[in-house]
């Protein structure tokens, strides 16, 4: 077996740690077991789920890394780190060092961060199309385009059930339209906003609102009471509610937005999809946006592009593009 290492900042649950696994339960269908290194938290839950899937260690050591074959660099203090290193005996020409962007730097940090991946690192992947400018101008190493992508946790053959159930659960009939939203409630992400479309279709039968999450912003989603609206808190299985609903409401303004993995998710699942005109909404749904998202856009749902006809971030195509890096 090969081995890679994920050089990742805090051990918990975050965008960075969900890619990382992501990425080594696709390197373990090729044959290359993974490594996550980070900073222990708290009590070690999200270690004991990780570790499921991965090795845990907590100091990197040139020992360690001349032992890999991959090094994926989820964080700028770990590519300074492997600065560090670059210059030892580490058998680096038979290595990939992998620089993955996750965050959506001013042009001229990145500029500065290029210097230092050109120099330590072998391959770099680009996330979103928002970044290709900067990284057409100044990453000279190898190139490669991959979508963060979601590996579903239910398969296809047990939605219909998995439908069934969380809609009785809830109180839904079979009638029912059922419009999701799932997010952190925070500046941007425009949680007001899906509030508000269920105030204006409180009249409407058979329309129903589904607000899945939590955080600083929460006090509209606590205000609004009525039939015709649930908001279910944090979930940590969001993705039972996508299957049971009909439409995802993503209605985020949020500016520095890379890739929204609840639209990937909702798209998966095979949600019909009411978006804002965005680059990244562009991109994900092919055009098929929304400058706005009014009670007359979603109560035609069937008029809604549908993750059934858009292209899909999912295990065959992450597959795919992990075969292409390799």
């Amino acid at each position: 077996m090969k081995k890679a290492i994920h050089l990742l900042g805090l051990l918990k649950v975050g965008g960075g740690q969900s890619v990382a696994l992501n990425y080594s339960k696709i390197l373990k269908q090729y044959g290359v077991d993974s490594t996550f290194f980070g900073v222990k938290y708290a009590n070690g839950e999200y270690e004991d789920f990780a570790g499921q899937y991965v090795d845990i260690v907590h100091e990197i050591t040139p020992e360690l890394i001349k032992g890999m074959d991959y090094v994926f660099v989820h964080t700028n203090k770990n590519l300074m780190k492997m600065l560090q290193y670059r210059f030892l005996p580490l058998g680096w020409s038979k290595k990939k060092v992998i620089y993955i962007q996750h965050l959506n730097y001013p042009t001229w940090k990145f500029f500065i961060l290029s210097f230092i991946i050109n120099l330590v690192c072998t391959d770099f992947i680009q996330i979103t199309p928002i970044t290709s400018r900067n990284v057409n101008r100044f990453i000279h190493i190898a190139k490669h385009f991959i979508v963060n992508f979601k590996l579903l946790t239910y398969k296809k053959a047990e939605w219909e059930d998995i439908r069934k159930n969380v809609r009785a659960e809830l109180g839904y009939t079979d009638d029912d339209v059922v419009y999701v939203y799932s997010t952190r409630f925070m500046e941007g992400k425009n949680m007001g906003k899906f509030v508000e479309l269920a105030q204006s279709c409180k009249d409407k039968e058979h329309m129903q609102f589904l607000l899945l999450g939590d955080g600083p912003d929460s006090e509209g989603a606590k205000e609004y009471k009525a039939d015709n609206y649930k908001w279910l808190g944090f979930q940590s299985d969001v993705e039972k509610y996508l299957i049971a609903s009909d439409v995802y409401l993503f209605v985020s303004l949020y500016k520095l937005e890379m890739l929204p993995m609840a639209l990937v998710e909702a798209i998966c699942y095979e949600k019909s999809i009411a978006c804002f005109d965005t680059d990244i909404n562009k991109f994900l749904v092919e055009d098929k946006v929304y400058s706005d998202i009014t009670s007359q856009v979603i109560e035609n749902w069937k008029e809604l592009p549908t993750g059934k006809s858009l292209k899909k971030y999912d295990e065959a195509y992450a597959m795919e593009k992990i075969k292409e890096l390799l």
